[in-house]
């Protein structure tokens, strides 16, 4: 064995990392090799997989369809090697293992160089002379960045760990007062308090999950603060009965831009709104931090009826509510409002849509040989009731179906008749 040969193993090297990882490119796709092969002339080129195409984008994604397997392609195409135009045939090219495992190692070596910059510029504090300013900057953004974030983090666990306290503190009150009750009563309140404590945590999971995906998402990009994330956030509409759990709010939106969010909402429930009908300074955002005892003030909110912005207002002062209030009319971005990951946000005030106005009879606007199913109400004793008023007439009361498809010649709807009907009707017109 050569000595001196061994020896030289042993001694680091150092290169420049661009120009060593500029000889892994191939020429055809402009993209580090992969599944090298070489040619008789001693040119390396790749066999390009789909997995580039989510890497590089629309543009690239197109380029690299073109030259879906590199080497192979420029053959069939050209019969010469695509960098010294040697005359070249398929089978004059074969699979270069040494090189795909030579650029793995090069590859592993540079991002186990990226981790040690980050970890020296964290852990050796000793050496923060010899920083570049570049480093020492990335080192003191990175820092704030993830005590912002951890904070944020704690923030929402301490809250939603209130919210149990409080849970576990009224049923240790309930217990209390139920001594004297039997004990498979005290087990079902036990139960039933155990599944708040459930939901708690599931919701908690689900805001902290959606914090770390965005989070995860917005670095592959940049670094981020907290208030530029999408929000996650409960919408309430109580005039509606709408409520959803989980809705995505953009922070730099402007509430008057939320007329349209409405209206796409209330479409997808088909139910749209009358956007003539629709007066913006009528309706009210009230927006409502994570808090552990946020269901009160949701509830007192929901249940009230406001005349105008003032009357909102001065509600929530005197409650005592911890919310912001804006008209929808307002130029302001949601930002504003310091609303935060786990918010919620009630919609009060007067939103016209379909559901608003009542169903339509038989007799209003009647097309002849319409097909109906006709109904009997059995509490009014009244035959041949349309479908309509049967629904929304009389649907406190006992109906059954009289007769399906029949082919009405004229409006007949007794309901109408008998001036039961509450619907649109022939009277109507």
């Amino acid at each position: 064995m050569d000595l001196e040969l061994e020896a030289d193993r042993s001694i680091p090297f150092t290169v420049e990392g661009q120009s060593l990882l500029k000889e892994f490119e191939c020429t055809v796709c402009q993209l580090y090799i992969k599944q090298a092969h070489i040619t008789k002339c001693g040119h390396v080129f790749c066999k390009v997989d789909n997995i580039y195409n989510i890497q590089f984008g629309l543009t690239v994604n197109v380029f690299i369809n073109y030259f879906q397997e590199c080497i192979f392609e420029s053959i069939n195409r050209h019969h010469r090697c695509p960098f010294c135009s040697t005359d070249l045939k398929e089978n004059e090219v074969i699979k270069n293992y040494h090189f795909d495992n030579l650029k793995n190692v090069i590859l592993k070596a540079q991002e186990e160089y990226k981790n040690s910059i980050i970890n020296r510029a964290f852990n050796k504090r000793d050496q923060e002379n010899q920083e570049s300013p570049i480093l020492s900057i990335f080192k003191d953004n990175l820092r704030e960045i993830i005590l912002l974030y951890e904070s944020k983090f704690k923030e929402i666990n301490q809250i939603f760990q209130e919210k149990k306290k409080i849970i576990e503190k009224q049923l240790e009150n309930q217990l209390q007062l139920q001594n004297q009750l039997s004990d498979q009563i005290r087990a079902q309140s036990q139960q039933f308090e155990n599944q708040k404590i459930i939901k708690l945590d599931q919701e908690q999971n689900e805001i902290q999950n959606h914090l770390i995906e965005n989070l995860n998402k917005y670095l592959k990009t940049s670094l981020p603060k907290p208030d530029i994330l999408d929000l996650r956030v409960k919408l309430i509409i109580p005039k509606k009965n709408l409520y959803l759990e989980s809705f995505i709010l953009k922070p730099y939106d402007q509430i008057s831009d939320f007329k349209q969010t409405l209206i796409q909402i209330f479409k997808k429930n088909n139910d749209p709104i009358d956007e003539q009908k629709l007066d913006l300074s009528k309706i009210f955002v009230i927006c409502l931090p994570l808090a552990a005892d946020n269901e009160e003030q949701i509830n007192k909110i929901s249940k009230e009826n406001f005349k105008d912005e003032q009357n909102l207002i001065q509600f929530v002062q005197q409650s005592g509510i911890t919310a912001q209030v804006r008209n929808l009319t307002s130029q302001e971005a949601f930002v504003q409002l310091q609303i935060q990951q786990g918010s919620t946000i009630i919609i009060q005030g007067n939103i016209p849509s379909n559901s608003d106005k009542p169903p339509t009879c038989l007799t209003y606007k009647f097309q002849q040989n319409t097909t109906v199913d006709y109904y009997t109400c059995v509490q009014c004793n009244l035959n041949w009731i349309c479908q309509s008023c049967a629904f929304f007439c009389h649907k406190e009361h006992n109906t059954v179906i009289q007769i399906k498809n029949h082919l009405a010649s004229w409006a007949c709807c007794y309901c109408v008749t008998k001036n039961k009907c509450k619907a649109l009707n022939k009277n109507s017109k």
